[in-house]
């Protein structure tokens, strides 16, 4: 499990007038792990309102992928 409790993705979209576009960025981790034949597990992000980013990143049908949901 990772906690990150600052963005790049965030500090940058505010940056150049574009934080409207981070959420979708954010839903690219999702899609990259299911192209990968993984699966991420998370429950809050930065851009929604969280007090960090926590995820959990693990093989499809894994073990832990089945513990998670």
């Amino acid at each position: 499990m990772y906690n990150h409790r600052r963005c790049g993705l965030c500090a940058l979209g505010g940056q150049e007038g574009l934080s409207h576009l981070v959420p979708h960025m954010c839903m690219l981790d999702i899609q990259s792990a299911e192209w990968t034949s993984g699966v991420l597990h998370r429950t809050r992000t930065l851009v929604s309102g969280g007090d960090c980013c926590d995820f959990h990143l693990c093989k499809k049908g894994s073990k832990w992928d089945r513990e998670r949901r």
